[in-house]
This record gives structure tokens, C-alpha cells and sequence, in this order.
């Protein structure tokens, strides 16, 4: 059985939000963040904290909110599967840009099934 809803430290954590789609997909959840709409934390993850941190700051800057509560989750990599679980395990849904799936998505739906955690596929392949 999936753990409780509210247990886990983000509802949502986007994997590949350096990339465009990714990107796109973090600008919505901070847009709905800064107008109230959506009161909950997020992250963005990925595999360089510091690009990372730039979309936060990009992010902020295009919402015009510097409240906006956007968390990082730096080092994570499709090959390295404990950084896929250490991702999945601290969120209850999974929103994954990195693509393409057929190189990329098997480790986090993966990860995603060890932790029970929900998975949803954007990469627009």
C-alpha cells in the first residue's frame, strides 16, 4: 500500500526540469504557487545542483515571487539508481521530463515502483 498522502516532504518533484519541457512544467506549479492557488511545496530535480538553482532563480524572477517555495534535489542521474530512489522516496508524485524514455525512463519507473511513489511521463516523445 502507497504511504499516506501528506507524509512525504514534496507533493510533486519534477526530474529534468533543466530541460525545456521540465522547465515549462516548474514555471506552472510556481505560477500557481505565487498566485495561491496551489499551496504546497515542490522540487525540481535533476543531475547539476547549480543549473538547478538557476531555474529557481529564473523561476522567481518570471513569477515575480520571491516566496515562491521551490526546493532542490541536485545529483540525480538516471544511472545511478540510488539517486533515482533518494528522488522518489521524498515525493508522492513523480513528474519526469527526461527523456527519451526508451533511454532514460526504465530506472525511474523503477525507482518510482520501489518507493511507491506516483509516476506520471512528459517527455513528449
Amino acid at each position: 500500500m502507497p504511504p499516506k498522502s501528506g507524509t512525504r516532504p514534496y507533493e510533486i518533484v519534477v526530474f529534468g526540469a533543466t530541460g525545456f519541457t521540465g522547465e515549462r512544467i516548474a514555471l506552472y506549479l510556481a505560477q500557481l504557487q505565487a498566485s495561491g492557488k496551489y499551496t504546497n511545496t515542490f522540487a525540481i530535480a535533476g543531475r547539476s545542483d547549480s543549473k538547478l538553482h538557476d531555474v529557481v532563480s529564473k523561476l522567481k524572477q518570471q513569477t515575480n515571487a520571491s516566496t515562491t517555495k521551490i526546493s532542490v534535489i541536485g545529483g540525480v542521474s538516471t544511472d545511478d539508481p540510488a539517486s533515482l530512489r533518494r528522488m522518489t522516496e521524498q515525493a508522492e508524485v513523480i513528474v519526469t521530463a527526461v527523456g527519451p524514455f526508451r533511454q532514460f525512463g526504465e530506472p525511474v519507473v523503477e525507482a518510482a515502483l520501489a518507493t511507491q511513489t506516483h509516476y506520471v511521463d512528459v517527455t513528449g516523445e
